[in-house]
């Protein structure tokens, strides 16, 4: 007769046994109760917000990428700062699950695709993840998180005005309700 110790054995061994064994990236709710937040949530609690043009991808071996995403981080020329960055300055945007099921998909944000951001800036708290997945980081650079809609590709001028206007008033409502 099995016992239960035996049967959980016997239901993880094909687990095991498979060729690749990795499991997905999981979002839980933070205090604000949002697993995946809109841009437009995203746009309230980020360190910065854009509408950018890329202007290179870095693509890295090392860790080596999970399925194939092996975009580390882009280069982003700012076209229109809403908060936190000047337009014109060029930032460095990590995506922030790098190496792990976690990861961004950066591949389709090639050099000069038109992109809405809400970034993070890097801090001391991704330390031990980006030394552990051996990733230069720097201080002044971004991170593009992985739970929500923190990217959107915008097709043109009039997207990027319509994105643009959509943003400011997210944040301005934001503030209002904040005070």
């Amino acid at each position: 007769m099995l016992g239960k110790r035996s049967v959980r054995l016997l239901v993880l061994l094909p687990w095991l046994a498979s060729p690749r064994v990795a499991t997905a990236c999981t979002c839980i709710a933070g205090p604000e109760g949002l697993a995946w937040p809109t841009l437009e949530q995203a746009a309230l609690t980020s360190d910065a917000l854009l509408i950018g043009r890329i202007s290179k991808q870095v693509f890295l071996a090392e860790p080596t990428p999970y399925e194939g995403q092996n975009v580390g981080y882009v280069e982003v020329e700012v076209v229109d700062g809403i908060r936190g960055v000047r337009n014109g300055s060029t930032l460095r945007v990590w995506d922030a699950g790098f190496g792990s099921s976690c990861s961004v998909d950066l591949r389709p944000f090639g050099p000069g695709v038109l992109v809405a951001l809400a970034l993070e800036r890097n801090g001391t708290k991704y330390r031990e993840y980006q030394e552990l997945m051996r990733l230069r980081v720097l201080q002044g650079d971004y991170l593009l998180r992985v739970c929500g809609d923190y990217k959107r590709r915008l097709e043109g001028d009039e997207e990027q005005r319509a994105v643009g206007a959509l943003l400011r008033e997210a944040v301005r409502r934001g503030r209002r309700t904040m005070r």
